[in-house]
């Protein structure tokens, strides 16, 4: 999990609410976020640089976007755009879970390579 100050608080609520899921708010940069990436076992995320950034280390990744920004939608290997027709808010955590399950049950059984030539 990574974020700003601003949101301290719903990234420690998501990373202590799941085993696999580790804060590192306040102690990783820009440049920490490819190799974060590598040792990741996915990644979501909406219409930012880290999102990107991830997309393109080859790790699987669920953007989410909202109607708005829909064209920035990211073109990489494992990748899922999750595109809402009104708010991003409207995007349930059962359709960005089913997205991850494919690949959360290969990385889980020791098969976590993020080869980005797909």
């Amino acid at each position: 999990m990574i974020g700003t100050r601003a949101e301290a608080e719903e990234v420690e609520a998501i990373a202590s609410s799941s085993p696999l899921a580790v804060s590192f708010l306040g102690k990783s940069s820009l440049m920490d976020i490819p190799q974060m990436a590598l040792r990741s076992l996915a990644c979501v995320g909406n219409d930012t640089g880290p999102t990107h950034m991830c997309a393109y280390s080859g790790v699987p990744v669920t953007a989410i976007f909202c109607h708005r920004t829909r064209k920035s939608a990211i073109t990489a290997c494992r990748i899922t755009n999750l595109i809402s027709p009104g708010s991003i808010e409207e995007i349930t955590v059962d359709q960005v879970w089913s997205t991850l399950v494919p690949y959360l049950s290969l990385n889980l059984s020791g098969k976590n390579d993020h080869d980005a030539s797909c």
